[in-house]
């Protein structure tokens, strides 16, 4: 993954587009020498990604505070 153009316009979240090389998923197994795995290169906003993170990090909270309440009303 490369951070193609970054700018900080103290707004808190970095503005700017990552590149990433997308490989298949090991599920499908170890490429061999013989195989030409394909690969795919995808564009993403970098604010979308930390807000996503951001997200991604609050539901993790709000889970494990909604589970600690329920096994304390047991």
């Amino acid at each position: 993954m490369s951070l193609l153009e970054v700018e900080d316009t103290g707004s808190g979240t970095p503005q700017g587009v990552v590149l990433a090389i997308i490989g298949p998923s090991l599920d499908l197994g170890p490429a061999t020498k013989d195989t030409e795995v394909p690969k795919t290169a995808r564009m993403y906003n970098l604010s979308s990604l930390i807000n996503l993170a951001r997200w991604t990090i609050g539901q993790k909270a709000d889970f494990k505070t909604s589970s600690d309440d329920r096994s304390d009303s047991s």
